[in-house]
């Protein structure tokens, strides 16, 4: 968390990540039958030759992040199913079947998007809520915001509330002083 006199960031804890890749593998599975049966039962050479690309690429794709990610001199992260993905949309794309292609990346797209990391962030002028799609609140809006225990409470003059476990650590987060901000901001 940064701290400072007008902002704080707080990174929220994403529980469901590891469905969202339990899913996304069930993807690729999925796709990879489906490139095998058209490798198998197409009359066309080309797609015959693309599809068989695309089952040889995805999980050689999939291999080669997923040792580059492990590896000690990587210096960035790499995603395996991402790279799998993207061999998967190119196959699809090849063959011109669109509506798989389409699918694909769409569902790629909200892979991606639930994976990120979440991070609110807490100005003196607003709160920003990463949802999807991302919300900025006005402290006019808000009864009340409490860190305690690290958990994170919004909860708001509707009567809405969130609560969300942040995954900062507990030595980075005064509470007390950011409490006293959030107090200071909501009745300016």
């Amino acid at each position: 968390m940064e701290s400072g006199k007008d902002k704080y960031e707080l990174v929220l804890k994403n529980n469901r990540v590891r469905q969202y890749r339990v899913f996304a593998i069930l993807i690729i599975l999925l796709n990879l039958t489906l490139l095998a049966l058209l490798a198998f039962y197409t009359s066309n050479p080309s797609h015959r030759s693309f599809a068989l690309t695309g089952l040889v690429l995805c999980p050689l794709s999939f291999a080669v992040a997923w040792f580059m990610g492990r590896s000690k001199r990587s210096t960035r992260s790499w995603d395996p199913l991402a790279a799998s993905f993207f061999y998967l949309i190119f196959s699809w794309a090849l063959m011109t079947y669109w509506l798989p292609a389409a699918l694909n990346f769409l569902l790629f797209a909200f892979y991606i998007i639930s994976r990120r990391q979440l991070i609110v962030q807490v100005a003196a002028d607003h709160i920003f809520y990463p949802s999807f799609p991302a919300r900025t609140v006005s402290w006019k809006e808000m009864n009340n915001v409490i860190l305690k225990d690290g958990l994170l409470t919004l909860d708001f003059k509707n009567n809405k509330i969130l609560q969300n476990e942040i995954v900062n650590t507990p030595g980075d987060i005064p509470e007390s002083e950011f409490n006293r901000f959030c107090q200071a901001r909501m009745s300016a």
